[in-house]
């Protein structure tokens, strides 16, 4: 349910609804047709705009702090891998079980 008020020269409209009650609409197109690049832009009000942005930034911040980490993960595995800190020829991340019970099968059959 939409409606027009005039309030001083300027029109606003509402629209009723089910469960937060009334609210403003800020309409893409102007009553003669054209398009309304103020409201397509800030989505009627330049705080919802800003808002958005600095949300953007924050979110485009903790995707970047994210990927460097990862990169240094990366760099330490090589790190590990170059000198060999381990047994095994590199740390690959193809992690393999250990089978316990062949080693064991080995020693006893050759003492036997």
């Amino acid at each position: 349910m939409n409606h027009k008020i005039e309030l001083n020269g300027d029109t606003i409209h509402l629209h009723k609804s089910k469960w937060f009650g009334w609210g403003v609409i800020y309409p893409l197109k102007n009553e003669d047709g054209t398009k309304n690049w103020y409201n397509i832009i800030t989505g009627g009000s330049i705080w919802k705009l800003i808002f958005i942005l600095v949300f953007m930034a924050i979110m485009y911040g903790a995707i970047m702090e994210y990927r460097g980490n990862m990169d240094k993960c990366a760099e330490a595995v090589d790190i590990v891998n170059r000198f060999q800190l381990w047994d095994t020829p590199s740390l690959d991340f193809n992690w393999t079980l250990y089978d316990f019970n062949s080693e064991v099968t080995n020693e006893t059959s050759k003492e036997v």
